[in-house]
């Protein structure tokens, strides 16, 4: 006859006893659907670098790096990108200028979950892939101020890692793969600007943005010599879709600088330095 020892364990971490670790697991799902937690990309003014004199389109390349700290429930976040940036500025004396660009980068992200059972936890991905694209430009510029308008999206593909809870009092243990993949943003926002002298401008403004990703979770609690796993997934999407944005640029000839601080879920800040040929 089989010892009902285990599975009065197995029955007790996972349903009555194991109240911190079913907490555990509870939050690591609920952080899986916040995708809007930790992402940006810089959207800067809606003067795009300068279009060199005599050229129909100047090509320009740079480099780019967004930083994002944040807490929620207890736990901090904190995710880095930086990506190069390649675009290309038309427009002329008689037209605004306007630019479209690509940008192709690597991602990461890494959540410190605090201390469970003596011991602390860290979600912690791998250096991902992120993809961008956008266009910008300027609707109207007067002697001081002017706006214009910025369309951009991102995708990354997966951010994962692999967990596993231990409960001493209980001879239990959980161990959570888990995953976020086809993350998706979009952005719309309309930047007003102001000159501080011919190559220096301070910029502001509302934006519009959407986001979405797939959360996938696969869950095997053991105790004793038994186990019980499961899989959830989930499609979500950012709950706000209102943020704003302010930031300052430095337009020279061929170099161009931006400084920028981005409030969505949570604050962000990145800057974008590109060079004109």
């Amino acid at each position: 006859m089989q010892d009902s020892a285990p599975i009065g364990c197995l029955q007790k971490a996972i349903f009555q006893g194991a109240d911190d670790m079913k907490k555990m697991v509870g939050f690591l799902l609920g952080f899986l659907l916040l995708p809007g937690l930790c992402w940006a990309q810089n959207i800067g003014p809606g003067v795009p670098v300068k279009n060199l004199p005599g050229k129909m389109a100047s090509p320009n390349f740079g480099i780019g790096y967004a930083f994002h700290q944040a807490e929620w429930e207890d736990a901090d976040f904190e995710g880095h990108r930086v990506y190069g940036h390649f675009g290309a500025v038309f427009g002329d004396e008689s037209t605004p200028n306007y630019e479209v660009f690509l940008r192709v980068g690597l991602a990461s992200l890494e959540v410190d979950l605090g201390n469970f059972d003596g011991r602390n936890y860290k979600f912690k991905s791998d250096t991902e892939p992120m993809f961008g694209v956008g266009i910008k430009g300027m609707f109207y510029q007067g002697e001081v101020f002017g706006w214009g308008g910025v369309l951009q999206g991102l995708y990354i593909d997966s951010f994962k890692d692999s967990i596993t809870l231990v409960d001493t009092d209980l001879n239990a243990r959980a161990r959570l793969n888990l995953t976020l993949e086809k993350y998706w943003e979009a952005e719309l926002a309309f930047p007003i600007h102001a000159r501080l002298n011919k190559d220096s401008l301070v910029y502001f403004g509302p934006m519009l943005y959407g986001s979405g990703a797939d959360a996938v979770a696969n869950v095997l609690v053991e105790a004793g010599d038994l186990a019980l796993g499961g899989n959830f997934e989930d499609k979500t999407d950012e709950d706000k879709i209102i943020g704003i944005f302010a930031g300052l640029a430095l337009r020279f000839e061929n170099v161009s600088f931006e400084l920028e601080a981005k409030y969505k879920s949570d604050l962000s800040a990145g800057a974008l330095l590109t060079f004109a040929f």
